[in-house]
């Protein structure tokens, strides 16, 4: 993963890229048990505003490097989880 090619520095109103792993050996973290098979990395982007979001993962930049094939509708807000 730390090899692939990223355009999010390119992109309009990029603010920064963390990536979070999880530890499930690790004691203390969080209050519900965690199995070993469950996904244990997590990115998290920061964007000037949800204008620059929007444009991004409307655009070819996220594309590319999701292989998203679906297009949505022009306006249409893209709500984070």
């Amino acid at each position: 993963w730390a090899n692939r090619t990223s355009k999010l520095k390119d992109c309009d109103g990029f603010v920064s890229f963390s990536m979070l792993r999880r530890d499930a050996k690790a004691k203390g973290h969080g209050i519900a048990p965690m199995g070993e098979e469950e996904p244990t990395y997590m990115s998290c982007t920061i964007w000037r505003d949800r204008d620059a979001f929007n444009n991004w993962r409307n655009g070819n930049a996220f594309k590319e490097a999701h292989g998203a094939t679906e297009k949505k509708e022009e306006g249409e807000d893209v709500k984070p989880p």
